[in-house]
């Protein structure tokens, strides 16, 4: 049905996975089986030792913590739904060819920022949905039932997907059944696959294995301790417990961070062509943002995820052009949308 595209003739694919060991995916090969796939051993993979004295501190200390840890957990990681606002709201009636998703990324709570930013970048003032996360864990569930509430006025969908919330949009967008007018790929990865680093390699590995962690206050606030004395050195007992309570409760919620890894380590795109084809029309325009140097980005490997997306939309025709932007690094919403504003201003 469609003309099946092949990736840039610059890119080299076999050369550059021979040469980052970055399990990359010319276009028509199958990714490997996730159970399959054993991150090499490496200084970042290995556990650093603490030391005796230093590890019963830690014990002592996180025994305290996990003695109340069902308490911590729920008053500072309570929410229970994830919800989608609604910015320009009031242009809805006028602006019913297209409205905007705003997807954060692995990490992230909330869109209202890329939001603002997008607003100010886009040439006419458009109705703008973007997510903000459930602290006690997010569901795909509740994203397709947002996205379809806010889909419902509009002809067409367009997507900003900042980093996982790439496939993580276009997943929910699949379910929903919308066409898709414009679609940005911010660093957003094709698979867990894509992840920079031997540590987010294991990860992955282990994620896609379904294991059953949940993610607890405790167990967050114990690596958040342990990365501390690692970087900084032993100090009291009751400062650590104290830092350890003060970063865990301000940093991101364990639940959401280990729900979304669950959800990127199980996304499969290429399984599910059949539906895509009612959403992935030959007028739909694809973007994919990433830094002028990829070196700086420390989270995704955007070169993998760049052919792997580009051979996936090849599929039903569509032609996925990188847009590089200066200065940033991973998922920067800011010099993304500055290098992407002359297409976002064009009307598709």
């Amino acid at each position: 049905m469609y003309e099946h595209l092949s990736p840039p003739t610059h890119m080299d694919v076999p050369a550059q996975r021979q040469s980052t060991g970055y399990p990359l995916y010319a276009p028509g090969e199958q990714a490997p089986a996730a159970q399959d796939y054993a991150p090499p051993v490496s200084e970042d993979t290995e556990p650093r030792s603490i030391g005796r004295r230093r590890f019963l501190k830690l014990a002592v200390g996180g025994a305290a913590v996990w003695a109340m840890n069902d308490i911590v957990g729920e008053v500072v990681w309570s929410d229970t739904d994830t919800a989608l606002t609604t910015i320009n709201r009031e242009t809805i009636p006028y602006s019913t060819d297209e409205g905007w998703v705003v997807i954060p990324g692995f990490g992230s709570r909330h869109g209202a920022g890329m939001a603002a930013l997008l607003s100010q970048t886009l040439n006419r003032k458009q109705p703008i949905g973007y997510f903000n996360y459930a602290t006690s864990g997010l569901k795909m569930d509740d994203i397709v039932r947002e996205m379809s509430i806010f889909a419902e006025p509009f002809d067409t969908v367009s997507l900003y997907g900042h980093s996982m919330g790439g496939p993580t949009g276009l997943e929910a967008a699949r379910q929903v059944g919308k066409p898709l007018n414009r679609v940005i790929l911010n660093c957003s990865p094709f698979s867990m696959f894509d992840a920079r680093g031997g540590e987010m390699k294991y990860l992955a590995a282990q994620l896609a294995k379904k294991t059953h962690y949940e993610g607890d206050f405790a167990s967050t606030y114990l690596g958040t301790v342990k990365t501390d004395i690692d970087r900084h050195g032993w100090r009291s007992t009751f400062g650590s417990v104290w830092g350890g309570i003060e970063k865990t409760a301000h940093g991101p919620s364990p639940k959401l961070v280990t729900s979304q890894g669950k959800m990127l380590a199980g996304f499969d795109l290429r399984s599910h062509q059949e539906s895509y084809e009612r959403i992935i029309t030959p007028q739909t325009v694809v973007r994919f943002a990433a830094p002028e140097n990829f070196g700086r980005d420390k989270t995704v490997n955007d070169y993998s995820s760049y052919i792997n997306y580009y051979d996936f939309f090849g599929r039903f025709g569509v032609e996925v052009e990188l847009i590089r932007y200066k200065n940033g690094s991973h998922a920067d919403t800011r010099h993304a949308l500055e290098a992407l504003k002359p297409y976002l201003r064009q009307r598709y």
